[in-house]
């Protein structure tokens, strides 16, 4: 805790001491002295730090030290209950997701401030799924309201917490407990206290885990509450309560939602989680955030958006100072942490969906559900739906009852997990993309989908985060993967002519080099070239055939990228050659309107790849010199670059010098739409399957050797095993 916070509880203790001895024994008339006035200044000192250590600290998932919540708060924002939504159709929100191009399911409405909110109502229930910041918010505001003028509460009022999981008697009351949190710090005449205060509307009552009251007590204990606010509305009321289980009616509240944590808020927890660990760990929550933030890492940040997990993410991080490259087991305990660590480590007792539903069944129920809805393109799917699915599974189970409920089951594990979470009315969607996309793989690796799901999904970019978890979850047996994706890949060679000439012009560029470096590394970069200029002169002609904007936009999004999907191919391939190359490829600049800078950048790479003997030594021989040529002819040019003749006339001949010197035939030039959609299909196939050797937890270097000889070649295979 930070010293200008020990200096705010100090003060805290004053005036909480200040305003029972002032306004509590004043306003009751009752005789006060000297051991009167030591005694309730020794009950508001522990007060405070009662209050500090209990509910002022966070440790969960197995963290060696708690953190003080003050540390490590982010910004909690808040979102209306009732929203346009509430009625949409599982197609509306489809198209809402996919138009909304953001990776997290919620779709969310607007946002605001949750102090703001809790200034402007004095009844607040809160809502949120596991892990989703409601404990730390409501302790956060007691934390505020301690802190009087020095806080953020519009009003002062004195914070009193209550755990509602205790609320095990049904003849409990509220009052009571209220009257024990001041008793139990020793302050004198807590009844009166308690009444005093209630009486003047000095009391902030935090009420948490409304979900969490045994079933035989929720009646009494809403009971309590509404009495309570309606005898006492002078003060302010916020409860909490996961979103699955909040089936209530109460007039008085104003129901808001936690909403996920956006890109600003994670990044400014993983700050805050570090330097609170050391002061000298700015460096690491910056690797971190930058991580989390590359392509292949896209799947892992959406489960950041959930605070608890955010939580999960830097643990692991601070344990070993990387991501795993197999993400699946990432996943595994993430889901793991929902299905049963979060509420054993809340000491909540959750009550069995029925005898026998396990957790590991429970997965197997959730790997099926995720398989049929994402096999059918559907992130958001009826709740008949899923309940048909529920039966079906259960009543195919040794030993699970005849008759089920599965409204009761859905509804438990929504609650219970929140792994599943209801986004309309009657429809639902897993709450993290991520879990379903793990999920979907565990149910193909359980029911030995490999073969089919490679034939039907190799080529969608949609399944890719599904292939990467197939891949940890194989273990060992990486190559029964690996191999049939390398087969299917190869079908987009079968069926392009095009593809072919590209791989065999590719192959005798490398084959003549003599290289240090992998022969498969070296076609890559040969494909990279060939590749990049052929999407220039086809990009121009596009242009001109004026192909509606649509068109034109997929061209420039899909195909612009396939010079770097053939780039990154190299650097995963030969480590040794990106690093020679020095990550430089100066193609990229072939437009800039500055002809003698491209010409000296073109220069350079080629003598590189004669440096490094990467490509036919001829060839090569022969295109430097070329380029010499074209530098001294546009020296003129210097003081006239701006011209537009004369930089279209130098382009020109700079990509002329290129294609005749490493003797690209018009053919490979003259590609059709066709032929470069299929040239797209097989490099994104390729870069999925280096993508999965990667995310691998083993694979022999004999049968890698093998497999990565047949990669960006024309061979063909027979049978369902190569090598």
């Amino acid at each position: 805790m930070t010293v200008g916070l020990d200096l705010l509880m100090v003060e805290a203790t004053k005036v909480l001491a200040k305003y029972i001895v002032e306004t509590v024994w004043d306003w009751g008339n009752i005789p006060l002295d000297e051991p009167i006035k030591n005694a309730i200044s020794g009950a508001s000192d522990r007060y405070v730090k009662t209050y500090q250590k209990r509910h002022g600290q966070l440790k969960v998932l197995g963290m060696s030290q708690s953190l003080a919540i003050e540390s490590i708060y982010t910004v909690t924002r808040l979102k209306s209950r009732s929203n346009s939504l509430s009625f949409a159709s599982t197609d509306g929100l489809e198209r809402r997701y996919y138009l909304s191009g953001d990776r997290p399911v919620e779709l969310s409405s607007s946002k605001q401030n949750g102090m703001a909110i809790a200034n402007q109502h004095s009844c607040l229930m809160v809502l949120g799924g596991p892990g989703a910041g409601k404990s730390t918010f409501l302790r956060k505001l007691g934390l505020e309201a301690l802190k009087g003028n020095q806080g953020q509460l519009n009003r002062h009022s004195i914070p009193v917490f209550l755990e509602l999981k205790h609320f095990s008697a049904t003849e409990a009351n509220l009052t009571d407990l209220i009257v024990e949190e001041f008793r139990a710090c020793g302050f004198p005449s807590p009844e009166h206290i308690v009444e005093t205060t209630l009486n003047q509307g000095n009391l902030l009552i935090l009420l948490d885990g409304l979900d969490e009251v045994p079933k035989h007590c929720v009646n009494n204990v809403l009971k309590n509450l509404q009495d309570l606010v309606t005898r006492h509305d002078g003060n302010r009321f916020v409860v909490s309560c996961r979103t699955a289980a909040y089936h209530y009616r109460l007039p008085q509240f104003t129901d808001v939602t936690l909403a996920d944590f956006d890109d600003s808020q994670i990044q400014h927890f993983i700050s805050k989680w570090f330097s609170t660990i050391s002061p000298y760990e700015f460096d690491t929550a910056q690797k971190l955030w930058d991580l989390l933030q590359t392509p292949n890492n896209r799947a892992t940040k959406e489960l950041a958006h959930n605070p608890l997990l955010l939580t999960f993410l830097c643990l692991v991080y601070d344990r070993t100072q990387n991501l795993p490259d197999n993400q699946s087991s990432l996943y595994r305990k993430a889901l793991n942490i929902l299905l049963e660590e979060w509420s054993a480590s809340k000491r909540i007792v959750r009550e069995a969906i029925y005898q026998g539903l396990h957790s590991e069944l429970e997965t197997l129920l959730l790997a099926e559900i995720a398989y049929q809805t994402f096999e059918q393109n559907q992130l958001f799917f009826s709740e008949a739906t899923i309940r048909e699915q529920i039966q079906t599974f259960l009543s195919d189970t040794l030993d699970a009852p005849k008759s089920l409920n599965t409204k009761a089951i859905l509804n438990a594990i929504e609650v219970q997990q929140g792994i599943l979470v209801k986004r309309s009315e009657a429809i639902y969607s897993f709450s993290h993309l991520t879990l379903q996309e793990f999920l979907t793989a565990q149910y193909i690796c359980d029911h030995h989908l490999v073969d089919q799901t490679i034939t039907q999904h190799l080529d969608d970019q949609r399944w890719n985060e599904v292939f990467l978890n197939l891949a940890g979850l194989m273990g060992g047996g990486i190559e029964k993967l690996l191999y049939p994706m390398v087969m299917e890949a190869q079908s987009y060679v079968d069926q392009s002519p095009a593809l072919q000439s590209y791989l065999l012009w590719a192959e005798h560029l490398a084959s003549q080099a003599g290289s240090r470096y992998k022969a498969v590394a070296q076609r890559s970069v040969a494909l990279y070239i060939g590749f990049a200029l052929a999407f220039d002169t086809i990009t121009d002609r596009e242009r001109h055939l004026h192909p509606p904007a649509a068109l034109v936009s997929i061209l420039h999004r899909d195909l612009a990228c396939n010079p770097f999907l053939v780039r990154n191919l190299t650097f995963m391939l030969d480590s040794r050659l990106a690093q020679d190359l020095n990550s430089t490829f100066p193609l990229d600049l072939t437009f800039t309107r500055n002809v003698q800078q491209t010409l000296k950048l073109n220069l350079e790479f080629a003598k590189k790849l004669k440096q490094h003997k990467i490509l036919d030594d001829s060839l090569i021989t022969r295109l430097i010199a070329g380029l010499k040529t074209l530098e001294i002819r546009f020296q003129h040019f210097e003081d006239n670059n701006e011209d537009n003749n004369n930089v279209e006339l130098g382009i020109k001949k700079l990509r002329s010098t290129w294609i005749n010197s490493l003797q690209l035939s018009p053919a490979l030039i003259n590609l059709t739409t066709s032929d470069l959609n299929t040239m797209t299909q097989y490099f994104k196939a390729n870069q999925l399957i280096l993508q999965c050797r990667k995310a691998a937890v083993r694979i022999s270097q004999t049968a890698w050797n093998n497999l990565e000889q047949k990669l960006l070649t024309v061979s063909r295979y027979s049978g369902r095993h190569i090598g």
